[in-house]
């Protein structure tokens, strides 16, 4: 019952945004969705974490689960592997994520999941 009260006393007529920041916004968001992935499989539509790097992902036995998903939605491919395969946080000074063989090992465990075949790992890691 806190939450409907917080969105009346917290909403975007109550507190609006600079219109210099909401152009802004809306140009990245325009930007962002002219990016088309070099492959058919990496536009796919499906879950997508929307915020997919190694600190939001957890290790459960063989399989990797993502954990922090109240962002989650609809969306393609490469937005996660974005996120996982090119980010920059690092791990005690390193970024082990950005070795090639754990990308290209991750890139081919998705294809093998979706039923897909890698024809060029360069397109997928561009």
């Amino acid at each position: 019952t806190h939450f409907p009260l917080w969105m009346t006393d917290y909403s975007p007529q109550n507190h609006p945004l600079p219109q210099t920041y909401t152009d802004r916004f809306l140009n990245i968001i325009l930007k962002v969705g002219r990016i088309k992935p070099l492959t058919s499989v990496m536009s796919k539509l499906g879950f997508s974490h929307m915020d997919a790097w190694h600190g939001n992902l957890m290790r459960k036995g063989d399989k990797i689960i993502a954990i922090d998903c109240e962002t989650a939605s609809i969306g393609p491919a490469f937005l996660d592997f974005g996120g996982i395969l090119w980010n920059s946080s690092t791990v005690k000074g390193r970024q082990p994520h950005l070795e090639r063989c754990l990308r290209e090992a991750l890139a081919f465990s998705f294809y093998q999941t979706v039923g897909e075949k890698c024809h060029n790992i360069d397109d997928v890691l561009y």
